[in-house]
């Protein structure tokens, strides 16, 4: 978070207002004192295919999912594709993702990280921040914010693990709203998007748990 700052050049009244925004949460103070922290490593870890359930970037991204390659205690390497239907092709990027704080009270627990191109740590273009975890990390509300771009020019997902896609719960769903507040999302997941997995076993045969 330090990091991206730096990169903003924003005037300080839009920046106080959106920063506003984004640490907004329901919970009283001393909630916030008393409740886990998100461990983005630790749900990374339980869950090696990801789909994105839900999201606010747009309608025509398609069954988009992550798969795990690697994971250490700093790093991930992983995939991220989506179904392309006029190809009936799957459409595949190796990403690397370093992890860091969204704030300086957040350590020693990660819940962010720079993503990147494989061998391209230096030039992250995004910042994916874990907003929510639920408790058996079946499910994960992410924010991600551009380099370079406003604070306000953010997007939120709801990831979801392979195993609980097709029965998401509610209380993901109602984090996802809550954290997205006014932005229009989409349901991007379909269970026509197994169908896609099963037509092509060669992607993801090494993922299917």
């Amino acid at each position: 978070m330090v990091n991206f700052m730096k990169d903003m050049a924003l005037n300080n009244s839009n920046f106080l207002l959106v920063l506003g925004l984004l640490f907004a949460s329901k919970f009283s103070e001393a909630n916030q004192k008393t409740a886990p922290k998100n461990d983005i490593v630790k749900f990374l870890g339980a869950n090696d295919l990801l789909w994105t359930h839900s999201t606010t970037l747009g309608q025509n991204l398609k069954c988009r999912v992550d798969l795990r390659l690697s994971l250490n205690d700093t790093s991930i390497i992983f995939q991220r594709g989506h179904y392309r239907p006029k190809s009936s092709a799957w459409f595949f990027r190796d990403h690397q993702g370093t992890f860091d704080y969204w704030l300086p009270k957040d350590k020693p627990v990660y819940n962010v990280m720079h993503i990147s191109r494989v061998g391209e740590r230096d030039q992250w273009k995004t910042e994916e921040a874990l907003k929510y975890q639920s408790p058996d990390n079946s499910c994960g509300v992410f924010l991600t914010l551009k380099r370079g771009k406003s604070l306000d020019d953010f997007s939120v997902d709801l990831r979801v693990a392979n195993s609980s896609v097709d029965k998401v719960s509610q209380d993901c769903l109602d984090k996802f709203n809550r954290i997205k507040r006014k932005k229009t999302s989409h349901e991007i997941y379909t269970p026509d998007c197994q169908k896609k997995v099963q037509d092509h076993p060669e992607l993801f045969y090494a993922f299917r748990q």
